[in-house]
């Protein structure tokens, strides 16, 4: 089975920026998400095997086939990091599929999901291998309440925290998360005081 992207042609020009780069690849992957079952590619059995991938498990030939067809013509599997990055990332774009909407910060989808902000505050805290599980508990409420966001920022909260070349954006990311999120939940003071 291959996997022909079949997305419209976005311009990648050489020397694109890691964001831009990363937001096109997304958009690949959310598309052939999208289109699950309906041509040669991600099947909806292989979307259930993505969503089903743990860390320290063999990875489904879903991924190997993204990898191969998406990742590495971009060059963003070049280290075992990225690789471990994008597995967690497929993973769960897999769980939030068809949610995909490059117009939506993920910190404006999950104040509108109704995420609690001790859940949105302790993952953007989250490091190493507590970011994955403090993600997918995220994407799980984003999911069921059927909330569009964009998945490039998901994507750049685990780059951002596993592959060194990009470390260095790794505060900048979750700023962006978390002032779209406070700028979309109101103030306690705006909130009207109980009557007494």
């Amino acid at each position: 089975m291959s996997i022909t992207p079949e997305v419209e042609a976005e311009e990648t020009p050489a020397q694109v920026g890691p964001r831009d780069r990363i937001q096109h690849v997304v958009n690949q992957l959310a598309a052939l998400f999208d289109k699950a079952g309906e041509f040669a590619g991600i099947t909806s059995g292989d979307a259930a095997a993505l969503r089903r991938m743990r860390e320290g498990e063999v990875e489904p030939a879903a991924f190997w086939r993204l990898a191969v067809t998406v990742l590495e013509p971009e060059g963003l599997v070049s280290s075992l990091e990225a690789e471990r990055a994008w597995r967690t990332i497929i993973g769960l774009m897999a769980r939030a599929a068809s949610l995909h909407k490059p117009s939506i910060k993920l910190g404006a989808a999950l104040e509108i999901a109704g995420c609690s902000e001790a859940r949105v505050t302790r993952m953007l805290d989250a490091k190493g291998q507590s970011l994955e599980p403090a993600l997918r508990g995220l994407v799980h409420q984003l999911a069921s309440q059927s909330v569009k966001f964009n998945h490039a920022e998901l994507a750049r909260l685990v780059l951002t925290e596993f592959v060194p070349g990009l470390r260095r954006d790794w505060a900048e990311t979750r700023r962006r998360v978390a002032r779209a999120y406070f700028a979309s939940t109101p103030s306690k003071s705006d909130t009207p005081a109980d009557p007494a």
